[in-house]
């Protein structure tokens, strides 16, 4: 009877024993973050003070704060060795590509997922990003989901007879704007196409842009405006009203001009805005000279062609 209970004890211990070996073992060779989906590694902000430093820190997932300052893109392009043929820089650069236009080199941001841009103040004037071509849009965005930029001014160096928008997103997805300053000569403030949607705009100002404040082509989704304040420009924006899609405006200030010239407005919501006093509508902008010929893209580049 003796021997049996020896037996029974010896048995029960080595299963104890072999049990607590192999639970320890599983629980070492699993890691803590979720196997074959670990936890997305967290990138810490970057603080850039030179045009050159912005540009090398594009990618996606980079946080870029902005020292204060005032940068023209055009200041580090000019230096660049044979700018105007972008190939070579294509090459080497994945997430920042030069865009020949007409008079000059625009800045196309693509690819470059979940991107933050700051300035380093709550006053968007003292973090300004400025361009000199006519033809250019200060910084382009190409097939970029979840962007945020946040307290930057963004304008053209002279004002009068732009070709380029001050901002622009094409394909892109996801977009928060916050006290932000647009500011002409740029023909239109915030511009968007093929399929941009989602885009957020809160404490912004958008102002004296030579054409409107906003002109959405072929939007997919919700476009909402919060406390933006629209003025100066020649009138109010376009809208290419679909099923897909809404705009709407709240707690928004409408200058002369924007009160009374909006392009699709009944198909707009606007909730406890500002307007100036309602006139005579003025005609529509003329188009017609905007020489779409004049504009070709770097070789090799995928990104926009118009």
């Amino acid at each position: 009877m003796k021997s049996r209970k020896k037996v029974l004890f010896v048995m029960l211990a080595l299963m104890l024993a072999f049990g607590a070996f192999g639970f320890t073992g599983c629980g070492s060779a699993a890691p803590s973050g979720g196997g074959d989906n670990p936890e997305p590694e967290v990138q810490e902000a970057v603080h850039v003070d030179s045009v050159e430093a912005l540009l090398a820190a594009i990618e996606p997932g980079a946080e870029i704060v902005i020292e204060r300052g005032k940068y023209n893109l055009c200041t580090f392009l000019d230096n660049y060795p044979n700018v105007r043929d972008c190939d070579e820089w294509n090459e080497e650069h994945d997430y920042v590509k030069l865009y020949n236009v007409y008079d000059g080199v625009e800045i196309h941001i693509t690819d470059a997922d979940n991107i933050k841009i700051s300035g380093i103040s709550d006053n968007p004037a003292q973090t300004e990003i400025v361009t000199e071509p006519r033809y250019a849009s200060v910084l382009y965005f190409y097939d970029c989901d979840n962007v945020e930029l946040n307290g930057l001014t963004l304008g053209h160096t002279d004002t009068g007879d732009c070709s380029g928008n001050v901002i622009d997103f094409e394909t892109c997805n996801n977009i928060i704007l916050k006290n932000m300053d647009f500011y002409g000569c740029g023909v239109n403030g915030i511009g968007t196409s093929a399929g941009t949607g989602e885009l957020f705009v809160y404490d912004s100002v958008i102002r004296d842009c030579e054409y409107s404040s906003i002109e959405v082509y072929e939007p997919f989704g919700e476009y909402y405006f919060e406390r933006c304040k629209f003025t100066g420009s020649g009138w109010g924006g376009y809208f290419e009203y679909n099923d897909n899609t809404s705009l709407k405006f709240v707690e928004c200030t409408f200058g002369d001009n924007e009160t009374n010239s909006w392009f699709y407005e009944d198909r707009a919501e606007f909730e406890d805005c500002t307007w100036a006093e309602v006139t005579l509508y003025p005609e529509y902008p003329d188009y017609s000279d905007y020489d779409y010929d004049d504009i070709s893209p770097a070789a090799d580049y995928d990104g926009p062609v118009g």
